[in-house]
């Protein structure tokens, strides 16, 4: 089976998943640093862009063939 628009997305927020919790525990670590905050914001902002994006998709009216 090929893989599906859903799946590439699904997969791509899992990674921007991954990479943020990798950086914030770097951040936790030091938590003075603003550069880990400011690329966990950007991952947060991606992944709320790749989720609504998968919404979208599931909530998309499948269209009829003919």
């Amino acid at each position: 089976m090929l893989p599906t628009i859903d799946d590439a997305l699904n997969k791509k927020r899992e990674l921007l998943k991954i990479k943020r919790k990798l950086l914030f525990k770097e951040f936790s670590d030091h938590p003075n640093d603003l550069h880990f905050a400011l690329e966990i914001k950007a991952l947060d902002d991606q992944i709320v862009e790749y989720t609504w994006k998968i919404e979208q998709s599931i909530r998309k009216p499948s269209v009829p063939t003919l």
